[in-house]
């Protein structure tokens, strides 16, 4: 077969791949069944458009019209009578969630409910032996708690298992392989003074390449969101009396502040001078105008400002206000290392987590932006971007 044929049928099936992961529809969480179809078409759509314009720039033509329908028509339905199928493909096999040194009735609550939605929990005795699955294959995880209270040949046994590549690991590192968060509520200052992560020091050459990206990225966005702007601003006039700009105090880089933009999506008495309010999801202050750009993230866009001005990145934790930050910094442990990074318009946290308008919420939050502060990368960048791209499009903005 001749290679530009394979390399075109490479091309299409790999965009189908990256756009049906930014759309989740390799989630553990379960799809929304009423929006299926408007996915499979979004994800359909911008993969035919990604596959030509590589297509082309490869091969200086186009990929045949029928060629094109036949793959699409065959695709479309698939997606739609598998979707529900292919939003559990990571719970095929089930998990199971070995506790050594560490017992169930220890962990709290909100833990317990979290790892159960996601394995069966099975403690396991003193010398830490492994029951055999009941059928099938499943995949295990061991989580080891106090050493003093693990057998030695089991913590032997449990090491080697680790060096063959096991996942064997504290819980604090379950939930950081596991879910992707690092879970501020379950270390100490040491677990920032591992090699891995948190040194910013070693990455300014991709800092600054980042940067130039930021620079490159909201200029053209700036240029061709214009339009789009214009007609906000109008609307939100005509809506309801007071600017449709507002700018706001945030806390930015090391903690510094500076004033963010943003389009109004409150009523322009929303708040009481003087005193912080969160918002809520169904906020009664929010306008019909401001619910219908702030589904669409709209209201995000005169951020482009602040990432020209360098006061922001486009992929970073979200600023909160000094007066929350004040309270939180109190509440939840290393609440301020989030702020080691510039703040981004979208985030980790933002593309993982709902909206959230409590101290619970932020500590959640939080261990979603400490992920990206230890992980932080190009690739981890391009998947926020790509499912930012997928909450815009499926309007489940806050």
């Amino acid at each position: 077969m001749p290679a530009e044929p394979v390399w075109r049928i490479v091309i299409l099936t790999a965009s189908y791949l990256v756009f049906l992961y930014a759309f989740d529809f390799y989630s553990p969480r379960q799809f929304d069944a009423s929006r299926i179809l408007y996915a499979v078409f979004l994800v359909v759509f911008f993969s035919i458009i990604l596959s030509v314009l590589i297509d082309y720039a490869l091969f200086f033509r186009s990929i045949g019209r029928k060629v094109l329908l036949l793959h699409t028509a065959i695709t479309v339905f698939y997606l739609f009578f598998r979707g529900k199928f292919l939003s559990g493909a990571k719970n095929h096999v089930p998990n199971r969630i070995l506790l050594a040194g560490i017992s169930e009735s220890e962990l709290s609550p909100s833990i317990r409910e979290k790892l159960s939605r996601n394995g069966v929990i099975i403690q396991l005795s003193s010398d830490a032996t492994i029951p055999p699955p009941p059928k099938g294959p499943v995949n295990d995880f061991i989580i080891v708690g106090q050493f003093d209270r693990i057998d030695k040949n089991a913590m032997h046994q449990f090491l080697l298992e680790k060096l063959r590549g096991k996942p064997v690991m504290t819980l604090a590192g379950f939930f950081e392989y596991f879910f992707r968060q690092v879970a501020a509520d379950m270390v100490d200052s040491r677990f920032f003074f591992e090699p891995t992560g948190f040194n910013r020091a070693m990455r300014r050459f991709p800092m600054a390449v980042k940067r130039i990206m930021d620079v490159i990225l909201a200029l053209i966005l700036f240029c061709v969101t214009s339009p789009v702007m214009l007609v906000t601003a109008l609307m939100i006039r005509i809506e309801s009396p007071g600017t449709a700009l507002f700018h706001q105090s945030r806390t930015g880089f090391h903690g510094e502040p500076f004033t963010i933009y943003k389009f109004r999506s409150m009523r322009n008495d929303a708040e009481t001078p003087g005193k912080a309010q969160w918002a809520t999801e169904d906020d009664p202050r929010i306008t019909r105008v401001g619910r219908l750009i702030r589904k669409l993230r709209i209201d995000e866009l005169p951020q482009l400002i602040n990432v020209i001005r360098g006061d922001m990145s486009f992929v970073g934790p979200r600023p909160e206000r000094p007066e929350f930050d004040a309270d939180l910094k109190e509440q939840l442990p290393f609440y301020m290392f989030r702020y080691l990074v510039k703040p981004g318009i979208t985030g980790w946290a933002q593309v993982n987590y709902g909206y959230g308008a409590s101290v619970e919420d932020a500590l959640e939050k939080l261990k979603y932006d400490l992920y990206y502060v230890k992980n932080s990368s190009f690739l981890l960048d391009a998947e926020i971007l790509l499912k930012t791209a997928a909450t815009v499009f499926l309007a489940k903005g806050r």
